[in-house]
């Protein structure tokens, strides 16, 4: 029998993918079969990861946004109506200690799992225990003001899951193994990636806490204020009062005003709509994540992230998010 030297093999692939897609020219530059059959994967591993991190970048940004809004307007109240009490900044601090609570471990497990996958895939180390430790002990107890579960049993488990996953993952530091044990954790992300989207649109199956976004509920709740503030400041009693100052209150209220209506006003507003929208097409990317990220060629996976793209960056115009965000 002729036996011909693995060498020799291992050139032949790198020749023959170098004329390939790009990525297997990038496969072709390692040293062996090995290598070559692992490059791919990390690939799509690390696209995959930047796409989530684009998206947990700009729920972020915009829970962010919408808890300044509430101080801002919660400061005005207490400057148009003359109150002796902090009561509209308690009512912030509020929604923060429950809706805030579960919209920050949603973000937080979601974001968690993108750095751990991309470190793995750029072979890096990373440490995710000071985010995730104790993440079922925040979970527990999450009610709304009237008593109501913010959090179902299922939601709850998905998210601890993930989180008892990730640790364990990064204290195994095995790089291909915890690729490929990422990706089982598709059902989990799924269930995840729902409790997200929940917040922002209505879903059939939220318990009764959030049986209304409460994203939506938050941002109509700031514009009622606001125009309580308006009403106020457009009166005679503050104009003659503080004429200069009542003036550049109301022109900041207006900029204000501008921001609550792409979020609060209408059956459809654009900003909740554009981000689950985005979440959405995540969830698409996710369900071909799970067949094709260790595939050499993950053709379909790569037009979903294209389309991914596409929504994010309409979701980060629509929130008003500049730059382009991370991955490509």
């Amino acid at each position: 029998m002729t036996t011909v030297p693995i060498d020799l093999h291992a050139d032949a692939m790198r020749t023959a993918l170098a004329r390939r897609k790009p990525w297997g020219a990038l496969c072709a530059a390692g040293l062996g079969l090995t290598l070559f059959q692992g490059c791919a994967n990390h690939q799509a591993a690390s696209s995959f990861a930047a796409q989530t991190s684009s998206l947990t970048g700009i729920v972020k940004t915009e829970f962010t946004q919408l808890d300044a809004l509430c101080v801002w307007q919660g400061e005005l109240d207490i400057v148009t109506a003359n109150r002796d009490d902090e009561r509209p900044l308690e009512a912030c601090r509020q929604y923060q200690a429950a809706q805030g609570r579960l919209a920050d471990a949603t973000v937080t497990v979601l974001d968690g799992y993108a750095q751990a996958l991309a470190a793995l895939a750029d072979d890096k180390t990373f440490d995710l225990s000071p985010d995730l430790d104790g993440l079922g002990q925040k979970l527990q107890g999450l009610k709304d003001k009237e008593g109501r579960a913010l959090v179902s049993d299922r939601e709850a488990g998905a998210l601890t899951k993930l989180a008892q996953a990730l640790l364990r993952i990064a204290t195994e530091r095995k790089r291909a193994e915890g690729i490929a044990e990422m990706v089982r954790q598709v059902p989990d992300l799924r269930v995840t990636g729902q409790l997200l989207k929940s917040f922002f649109i209505a879903s059939a199956d939220a318990p009764p806490g959030r049986a209304q976004p409460p994203y939506r509920n938050f941002a109509a709740i700031l514009q009622q204020r606001g125009e309580q503030s308006g009403k106020l400041l457009n009166g005679p009693a503050l104009r003659a009062a503080e004429p200069i100052r009542t003036a550049e209150l109301r022109r900041e209220l207006g900029r204000h005003a501008a921001l609550l209506r792409s979020r609060a006003e209408g059956a459809d507003p654009e900003v909740p709509r554009r981000i689950a929208e985005a979440i959405d097409a995540w969830q698409q990317t996710l369900d071909v994540f799970e067949s094709d990220a260790l595939k050499i060629e993950p053709a379909v996976l790569l037009e979903r992230l294209k389309a991914l793209r596409v929504k994010l960056q309409a979701a980060r115009q629509a929130a008003g998010i500049k730059g382009q965000g991370s991955g490509s």
